[in-house]
């Protein structure tokens, strides 16, 4: 039996959401110890999440991508090669970055939130001075990995264009052929897609934190205090800060006598 269009549109949105559901919960259990907007890249979701909150957000966003994606494979990719594809594609991108959302958990689990914070405004204090060239050139040094796997994504996918490209001519009678064949550059793809989000995703996010941080008060060195806060406090205040939609919290430390 031949698939419809709306059989194309439902199978694409389910699949789609597969892998989108298995990215929100481990990006749900980043956000429970880390900042939305210091550790979320789609700007889009950061935007809606500060207007509406996290899950709202996720169900807006989600109905709307899947809705788009759902219509591209129904209506332009079905047609042209018999199969909905698009949900694979960015199917499998959520399911890297869940993973990436899975590393992060696991590392704020055994060395604490505050030493994935501090890190990244040591990053972002190294970033102060320098032009946005020399910052982008800065972020590929401490991301050089990444950089290094999207050019080598580019350079496979390029030599497997090749390859492809010598056996189109054969005609496929079922699914299960076509997916053998097409799914290898759409994983690579996504290899391609994923390592440049994060590098970009590195810039966007020392920016936004740079703006942030020049709202937020700037104590000298020599003023600075340490002081041991119970967790329960802490906790409270947070939750004050957040019904407030508070930036920062302002604790105040007692001089020296």
């Amino acid at each position: 039996m031949e698939m419809t269009w709306a059989d194309a549109f439902i199978a694409s949105s389910i699949l789609y959401n597969v892998f989108r559901c298995v990215d929100v919960l481990s990006t749900k259990f980043c956000l429970s110890k880390l900042d939305l907007e210091m550790h979320e890249v789609n700007p889009i979701v950061v935007f809606v999440s500060k207007k509406v909150g996290f899950d709202k957000a996720m169900l807006i966003t989600g109905v709307l991508f899947t809705f788009l994606i759902g219509f591209a494979d129904a209506f332009w990719v079905y047609p042209i090669i018999g199969i909905p594809l698009l949900w694979l594609l960015f199917g499998l991108f959520h399911l890297l970055a869940a993973m990436n959302n899975v590393q992060v958990y696991f590392q704020i689990r055994i060395f604490g939130a505050r030493e994935i914070e501090e890190s990244i405004s040591r990053i972002t204090d190294m970033l102060k001075p320098l032009p946005l060239f020399q910052k982008i050139i800065f972020l590929i040094k401490i991301n050089i990995f990444n950089f290094f796997l999207t050019i080598y994504g580019i350079v496979a996918l390029i030599l497997f264009s090749f390859l492809f490209a010598s056996i189109t001519n054969i005609q496929f009678r079922t699914t299960v052929p076509i997916l053998l064949v097409v799914t290898p550059p759409v994983m690579i793809l996504d290899l391609i897609m994923f390592f440049p989000t994060t590098i970009f995703g590195s810039l966007l996010i020392s920016m936004r934190r740079l703006k942030i941080n020049k709202k937020r008060p700037i104590l000298n060195e020599e003023n600075r205090k340490a002081v041991l806060l119970p967790i329960e406090l802490v906790e409270t205040m947070l939750n004050e800060a957040r019904e407030r939609n508070a930036d920062y919290i302002q604790v105040s430390i007692p001089n020296e006598e």
